[in-house]
């Protein structure tokens, strides 16, 4: 998903919050940021300033803030979701109210990056159990976990991650699962790197095992996919969380696209499976395919079997397609294809750059993850489509979108 400024910008682009009632007793599920039940959406409009959308109203809140990355949670445990945003200066999270997110915020210092700009990212897991959501920031070839955060936060020391790389690591991706089965959050970071000059790409996963102190020592799983999105389901319905990552490249110096699959067993990630463009027939285009199929993933239970669905966009020719979970895993033969917005009932309106980001949420507040769908930028006229999810299918093909404009 998704450079700030200072904090004063910060405070500036979000509005000012009333006192307000008692708040819900029961925590919220992340990205729900007003508490009302429906799952909120973040927008990165391709890494510019982020904009909420809320769930059903489609009410939209502009940040005013250049961020880097976000990740949520009920940080405070007050009944509303929290935002946690990655920049320049640290790490910063706005708190939810029955408003949305409001001017109440607590900043998180982090080292300042050595490439001259923000090169880290965020991952949300309770490793100390205590039943309050942990925040991991990575800076550069470190990461360091925040306990604490509803309460201003409390920071472990850095941990330096050794990694072999071709050449010098751009960023470290965290991300927070139980991939073994055993209730305790394991953590997974990407390590990417890329050399602009030969136009290559060098990748390696890396996996610590849960403790109960928290994520052990990461071990080097070998070559991973690429700088694309990186995403977690139970795609079997074992019990154990499994990791979808785009491919920028399978080999050092290729264009091929695709998702690497890799399924979670009782001692961590197990061995890789990959989805290209010629498993779902797509013809092969020569130019920019870096970002092409794959360029974004949700995963989420759309039909209520138990097995998450994976959702695959495809930018370049204007489509999302759903990977069914079974018991073997995603099946790629049973693959539905959501098309061209202007050629598909599905789709009121046609679209530039379509999709450029994909969320399977409850946006409509039924117990039911919908489709939402993010195309453009914000200087190519985005907008937002929103395909409501009917109990028994994936998504029905009588369905038809809400759409909205998006400003930046």
């Amino acid at each position: 998903m998704t450079a700030v400024g200072v904090a004063a910008v910060l405070t500036a682009g979000l509005a000012s919050v009333p006192a307000l009632a008692a708040a819900p007793k029961k925590p919220a599920k992340a990205y729900d940021f007003n508490g009302d039940g429906k799952r909120d959406v973040v927008l990165s409009l391709l890494a510019e300033r982020p904009v909420v959308v809320y769930g059903k109203s489609l009410r939209r809140q502009k940040l005013g803030i250049a961020a880097f990355s976000g990740v949520s949670a009920d940080f405070d445990r007050d009944g509303y979701a929290d935002l946690a945003l990655d920049h320049e200066g640290g790490v910063t999270v706005v708190y939810g109210s029955k408003k949305g997110l409001g001017s109440r915020k607590a900043e998180l210092t982090t080292a300042a990056s050595t490439f001259g700009g923000p090169s880290g990212r965020l991952a949300v897991g309770d490793f100390d159990r205590d039943g309050k959501a942990d925040l991991v920031a990575t800076v550069d070839h470190d990461y360091r976990i925040f306990y604490g955060v509803g309460t201003g936060g409390v920071t472990a020391s850095p941990v330096h991650v050794e990694v072999s790389l071709s050449y010098m690591p751009s960023q470290l991706i965290p991300v927070v699962a139980d991939f073994t089965g055993d209730s305790r959050p394991d953590l997974v970071m990407q390590a990417d790197s890329y050399d602009s000059a030969r136009e290559e790409y060098d990748t390696r996963l890396l996996f610590a095992k849960g403790g109960e102190k928290g994520p052990g020592a990461l071990k080097d799983l070998g070559y991973g996919a690429g700088q694309q999105a990186i995403r977690t389901g139970d795609f079997n319905g074992d019990g154990r969380a499994d990791l979808a990552s785009s491919m920028a490249a399978f080999d050092v110096g290729s264009l091929d696209t695709g998702v690497e699959i890799r399924y979670g067993t009782k001692n961590g990630l197990g061995g890789l499976h990959r989805i290209t463009k010629a498993d779902v027939k797509i013809p092969h285009n020569p130019q920019g395919e870096v970002g092409g199929f794959g360029n974004a993933l949700a995963a989420a239970d759309l039909n209520g079997d138990g097995r998450d669905e994976l959702a695959v966009a495809n930018a370049f020719n204007n489509t999302v397609w759903i990977f069914k979970g079974t018991k073997k895993g995603l099946a790629v033969r049973t693959v539905q294809r959501i098309a061209e917005p202007y050629k598909q009932a599905h789709w009121k309106k046609p679209a530039r750059n379509f999709p450029t980001e994909v969320f399977l949420t409850d946006f409509t507040g039924d117990s039911r993850p919908d489709l939402v769908a993010a195309t453009g930028n914000c200087s190519s006229a985005p907008r937002l489509y929103v395909v409501k999810n009917v109990k028994g299918s994936i998504i029905p093909k009588t369905a038809r979108a809400k759409s909205v404009s998006m400003t930046c």
